[in-house]
């Protein structure tokens, strides 16, 4: 229960980074999405439905928030580093 709840939150979280990308590359016309932005808004409500009953469960209530707690700290961890490696680059731009 911990490793699948954290998948779907994982995927879910890949669905919503199309938003901001779409509008970048609709400019380019390079895909399209038929009846966007259907698809991936019923895909995100399948997996908030999928964590609310993984929630509701009493078996596996812990595991799951658990499971979402690590991802939601992965976030700002994974931020931190980033930002810290463009400021490495930008004070020694050799590497």
């Amino acid at each position: 229960n911990y490793m699948s709840a954290g998948l779907v939150l994982i995927s879910g979280l890949v669905v919503v980074s199309i938003f901001p990308l779409h509008r970048k590359v609709a400019e380019l016309k390079i895909y399209r999405i038929p009846f966007y932005p259907l698809p991936p808004l019923i895909y995100l409500s399948l997996v908030i439905l999928t964590l609310s009953y993984a929630i509701m469960d009493d078996k596996s209530r812990w595991p799951t928030l658990l499971s979402i707690l690590t991802v939601g700290l992965g976030i700002p961890v994974g931020w931190l580093t980033l930002q810290r490696k463009e400021l490495d680059t930008t004070n020694n731009p050799t590497n």
